[in-house]
Formats: structure tokens, C-alpha cells, sequence
């Protein structure tokens, strides 16, 4: 189980699940328990995927979820598409925090990209920013690292071009955003909450005389001082404050002040949770 499954179990309330395969596993066992539970959705386009069981087993696991996380709008907006018998009271919101890491250093002239995601697309961009970039500018690709090596690179770029692309929130343009740069490029759908002006620059997926244009645009306004200037600075004050760990504590203690109204005793429970256990740890069959 993940982290904050066991610290849910370790207080006694229901388990919390996150993967696909793990709601479906909640019908499994959970259901004919009495269990409650909740279903933790960070990308509601990946919320239809069956990871070995039928749409049916997983639309019923939803069904008799009590609560469901939602990590932004767009992805409660997407599930509830998918199961539209949920209703509002079941869902709650959850922002995931940014660690401090992730902020400004001593700036350079560098556009920073990810290329993990709509690989042919950022070679493409590259291909023809190749031809346009003067004064220094220089393209580097993050891949491959990790968290902190990421942290370094976006503190020193200046400008991040996200790629994403059907994402539940789009992390990578919102750290770069709080690492002090210019973001230009795609929302990935869930990132449209925070994808505003003047850091972020909006671009149509698989618009790329927009998008190379928007970059132009960005080299000359970080050459005129915008990373400095009261609006970007206040904008991501703003950004840290609502994606810092008081604010994801916050909304988690109001999931399990709702956890506890819900709670009541349940047969079988250890049981259960002792099958749950084993199934998710391989040491079961998993079969549905």
C-alpha cells in the first residue's frame, strides 16, 4: 500500500486506494466485508482503464465508494463523465503540495524541456527553435534525473516548455512555474486551473507555429526583466501558497474529519484487510 494508506490504516479509518487495479480490488474485498473505502483519482483519463478487470468491476467499485479524491477540476470533471452517479458530497479535493525545492536561483539563458511526454513534438519545437535562438539562448532537455537534479535545472533555466498531455494536473509546468520560469506550451488539460498570465503561455496542442512564436515572445520578455517584475512575483507567491504541505495537511485533515463522520464497525474487517494485503503485495492471486 501507498504511504497514506497506512497512515489511514494506522488511525482506523478505511483504506484509501489510488490505482485502478486497487478500486477494482475494493469490490473484491472490501464490498462483501463491509468495508468502507475511499478511491484516490490523480488522472481521471486513466480512470476508465480496466488494468485486468472488466468496466463493470470498476464502474461498481466507484459505485460503492464512499468518498473519491480528486486530485484537480479537470480530472473531477473527467471521472464524473465517466461515473455519472457520483455525487458531489462524495468528492473532495486534494492539491498536492511542491517541495520548497523547487524555486528560483541565479537565472541563465536556458529553455528547459521535458521530453519523456509527446516525444516527437518537443523535437520538432527543438528542430525549429534551433534555427531562431541568439544572445546565448540554449535549449536543454531534463531527463532521466532525479527530483533534485530537476529542481537545479529548473532554478537555473529561465523559460520551461511543458509537452504534457492528458495529464490530471501537470506537475512539471507548475514546479518549473514556481522555479522562477516562463511557461510556454501545452496544459495537459488538468494544468488549465493554473495555466494563467503572465507565467504561463497557453499553447494549442500540436500548434507549433503558435507555440514557436509564444517561445520569441518569452526570450524577449525575460530579456526586459519580466521574471522580476511585482505581477510574475506575486502570481507565484500565489502558487506556492496553494500548493504548499500546510495547504495539502489542510485538505487531508478535512478528508479525515469526512472519514470519521462515515465510520462504523465493520464485520470481517481484519480479515479483509489482511487479504487486501496479500494481494497487493503479490502474495495472492489477484485474480478478479
Amino acid at each position: 500500500m501507498s504511504n497514506h494508506s497506512q497512515w489511514l490504516t494506522s488511525i482506523r479509518a478505511p483504506i484509501s486506494w489510488s490505482s485502478r487495479k486497487s478500486a477494482a480490488l475494493a469490490k473484491k474485498f472490501c464490498v462483501p466485508a463491509g468495508l468502507r473505502y475511499a478511491i484516490f483519482v490523480q488522472n481521471g483519463y486513466l480512470a476508465h482503464q480496466d488494468a485486468g478487470f472488466g468496466r463493470d468491476v470498476l464502474s461498481e467499485a466507484y459505485r460503492r465508494a464512499n468518498l473519491v479524491l480528486s486530485i484537480s477540476e479537470d480530472t473531477t470533471a473527467v471521472t464524473r463523465l465517466l461515473y455519472p452517479f457520483l455525487e458531489d458530497r462524495q468528492i473532495l479535493r486534494l492539491t498536492l503540495s511542491v517541495p520548497p525545492m523547487f524555486s528560483p536561483g541565479v537565472k541563465q539563458r536556458l529553455i528547459a524541456y521535458m521530453p519523456r511526454k509527446l516525444r516527437e513534438h518537443a523535437q520538432r519545437v527543438r528542430l525549429y527553435l534551433e534555427q531562431l535562438l541568439q544572445n546565448g539562448w540554449q535549449l536543454q532537455a531534463i531527463d532521466g534525473v532525479g527530483e533534485e537534479e530537476v529542481a537545479a535545472a529548473l532554478a537555473r533555466s529561465s523559460i520551461f516548455l511543458s509537452f504534457s498531455e492528458l495529464e490530471g494536473y501537470g506537475l512539471p509546468p507548475l514546479e518549473a512555474a514556481l522555479a522562477g520560469n516562463l511557461v510556454v506550451g501545452y496544459t495537459g488539460q488538468g494544468g488549465r486551473e493554473f495555466f494563467a498570465p503572465p507565467l504561463f503561455r497557453p499553447v494549442e496542442n500540436g500548434d507549433f507555429l503558435s507555440y514557436v512564436a509564444e517561445v520569441q515572445r518569452a526570450i524577449v520578455d525575460v530579456e526586459a526583466g519580466v521574471l522580476g517584475t511585482t505581477e510574475v512575483e506575486q502570481q507565484r507567491a500565489r502558487l506556492a501558497r496553494m500548493h504548499s504541505g500546510q495547504r495539502e495537511t489542510e485538505e487531508l485533515a478535512r478528508f479525515i474529519a469526512r472519514v470519521r463522520l462515515l465510520m462504523t464497525p465493520a464485520p470481517a474487517a481484519e480479515t479483509a484487510l489482511s487479504n487486501v494485503g496479500q494481494v497487493l503485495h503479490g502474495r495472492g492471486s489477484g485474480a478478479a
